[in-house]
């Protein structure tokens, strides 16, 4: 380093260039590492406990409702109901269906009821080869009753449909009942259709012996309704008596209440999903004599049932979505729902607004 300033120095005063001599360089220092500091733990803050705010009451009103689940209100209440209507109208008894083909379902029967066995079966039909055997019921003293369909042909073509209901006993068959109409493969816009089946086996008259309750229909195809005629042949009658009609219905069954020694039979308004299609048209309930459909305390009582039970099934889906409390009121009068209940229930919509 110093002989490179005197050759420097040389060269500057060759120059003429006047230059003082530099003080000799001293090497600068070696870096000194020098730790880093160690890291200093630092406690988590504790946490601070935050009060819950206190609630907010929400006025009932005729134009606020309470801040509350009204559809878990209104299923618990269905379901109550509909569990009260079960315990006040058990269901009728009815023997056990023992067909292996669902689609040729035992005729209902109330009772004990001894089903034909596979061998009887096959028995039956070899009887009545030709026709297909729909129904069969029980094997009652006086015989078995089962209910069949064939076709009466013109030449090639398929003329009639042909229903009948018959007793069987051993070798002998006895007609009871008989209806005409379209082939059921023929069934279409503005056809024929009508039918006959046996609705129920049942005691009608008390006497310890199954009657048979016959449905024969009347119906258009294409059609939503149809006119069905209830008619009853006593166990040892080889005849049917007609009892009376259900006009526009859509179908025809046992009804709430029904017991041995009362055969309540309600028609069935027809329904477009929850809706009744004819709007105001109500359900019609008869009791079932040996000689007419008939008025009767158990018939006015499956009435009052079915309605209150439509309505709390209604409840129960968690579906319910009253207009108002007026609404809201006349299902509540339906289910017979009073007290503090009614008045939970009527806060939960508001009042209807003035016209």
């Amino acid at each position: 380093m110093r002989n490179r300033l005197v050759l420097v120095g040389v060269v500057l005063a060759g120059c003429g260039t006047k230059s003082e001599s530099q003080p000799p360089s001293t090497p600068a220092p070696a870096p000194v590492a020098t730790p880093a500091p160690a890291p200093v733990a630092t406690p988590a803050p504790a946490p601070v406990a935050t009060p819950a705010p206190a609630p907010v009451a929400i006025p009932v009103s005729a134009d606020a409702a309470p801040a509350v689940d009204s559809a878990a209100l209104y299923k618990a209440v269905g379901e109550r109901v509909i569990k009260e209507i079960d315990a006040a109208y058990p269901p009728l008894a009815l023997a056990p269906n023992a067909s292996t083909d669902p689609s040729r379902p035992d005729i209902p029967a109330v009772g004990d009821c001894a089903r034909p066995d596979a061998t009887e079966r096959a028995a039956i039909e070899k009887l009545l080869a030709g026709v297909y055997v729909k129904q069969v019921g029980c094997k009652d003293p006086d015989g078995i009753i089962v209910a069949v369909y064939f076709e009466r042909m013109k030449g090639t073509r398929r003329d009639k449909g042909i229903w009948r209901v018959l007793r069987v006993k051993g070798k002998k068959v006895t007609q009871l009942g008989e209806a005409v109409g379209t082939p059921e493969v023929d069934w279409q816009e503005w056809a024929e259709e009508n039918t006959i089946h046996v609705l129920v086996l049942a005691d009608v008259d008390g006497d310890g012996a199954r009657d048979a309750v016959l449905e024969q229909t009347f119906g258009e195809g294409g059609g939503t309704t149809h006119t069905s005629v209830l008619q009853v042949v006593k166990s040892t009658a080889t005849k049917a008596v007609k009892l009376g009609d259900f006009h526009e219905v859509a179908e025809v069954g046992l009804a709430l209440g029904s017991r041995p020694g009362a055969l309540v039979l309600g028609g069935l308004p027809y329904y477009y999903g929850d809706k009744n299609y004819f709007g105001d048209k109500k359900p019609v309930y008869k009791c079932v004599t040996l000689t007419a459909l008939t008025d009767c305390p158990a018939a006015a009582q499956a009435a009052s049932g079915e309605a209150k039970r439509e309505v709390a099934q209604t409840f129960a889906s968690g579906m319910l979505k009253p207009q108002d409390r007026t609404q809201l009121a006349g299902y509540l009068d339906t289910l017979a729902v009073q007290g503090d209940e009614r008045e939970r229930l009527l806060a939960t919509v508001p009042e209807a607004k003035a016209p």
